[in-house]
């Protein structure tokens, strides 16, 4: 039930009937394995692993990736990688790309301004490093609702009603 799945794992591309799969530190997860899972209710998916969006070509089909796998599952937008990425700098751009939803922006303004920002604060300026990560379907921000009311509401109530329980308890005794 979470609006955004993050998965910052080991990836392999694979162009045969087998396809790509997502290494975790105990199961691996295939493209075909995928197809089998329940719909998802989340809003984004990002896949911070290596050649996340390549896949198998099936003639009639086009590119059988794991964006495309989760977009299968109801997810409507996906950030995965063209290439074997580097870890530090996936891990960096997918920190300043939160910073940027959080804030409001919409996902892909969000991971261009992560990208920029990571070229802003390190050496590192070769595409290889900061251009790995794509968004792939819904670009929409992410509806946020921090409302603390409802939960607020709930704790008065109990509160209230733990207080006048505790007057009418000492009343009986």
């Amino acid at each position: 039930n979470a609006n955004i799945i993050q998965l910052f794992t080991h990836g392999k591309a694979d162009s045969t009937e087998a396809g790509s799969a997502i290494y975790f530190q105990d199961s691996v997860l295939s493209i075909s394995e995928l197809y089998q899972f329940p719909k998802l209710h989340a809003d984004l998916i990002v896949l911070s692993a290596c050649q996340t969006n390549l896949g198998r070509n099936a003639t009639g089909e086009g590119i059988m990736s794991f964006a495309r796998g989760f977009a299968f599952l109801g997810v409507p937008s996906t950030i995965s990688t063209l290439w074997r990425v580097n870890n530090q700098s996936t891990y960096d751009i997918t920190a300043f790309f939160y910073k940027n939803l959080k804030a409001g922006f919409e996902k892909d303004v969000a991971l261009q301004m992560a990208q920029n920002e990571y070229l802003e604060k390190t050496n590192n300026q070769m595409p290889y490093f900061w251009s790995g990560l794509i968004l792939i379907g819904n670009s929409e921000s992410i509806q946020q609702d921090f409302s603390f009311l409802p939960i607020i509401l709930v704790a008065v109530i109990l509160l209230g009603g733990l207080i006048t329980w505790m007057k009418y308890r000492k009343k009986d005794i």
